[in-house]
């Protein structure tokens, strides 16, 4: 069962990492803590109101069916 509010966050925060991956020359996946400042630079908060760190980052991809950052950086390489 999938929720709309989860899943507009899902897709903003899937966006924020597909952008700051364009953005970045070196790293890919990026790191967790780049798109964190990302998130919170954008105001992206978690569905209880707070700011992303790499934990709850990493916790909020694995719900999501993601195996962290690699996981969603397979999924956007699959897409291109």
């Amino acid at each position: 069962m999938t929720y709309p509010k989860t899943d507009a966050l899902r897709q903003k925060v899937i966006e924020t990492i597909a952008e700051v991956h364009s953005e970045s020359r070196w790293r890919w996946p990026p790191a967790y803590k780049l798109v964190c400042k990302r998130l919170t630079e954008k105001g992206i908060m978690t569905g209880y109101g707070r700011r992303f760190d790499p934990t709850t980052l990493y916790a909020f991809l694995r719900r999501s069916g993601y195996s962290g950052l690699w996981g969603v950086a397979q999924e956007l390489k699959g897409a291109d």
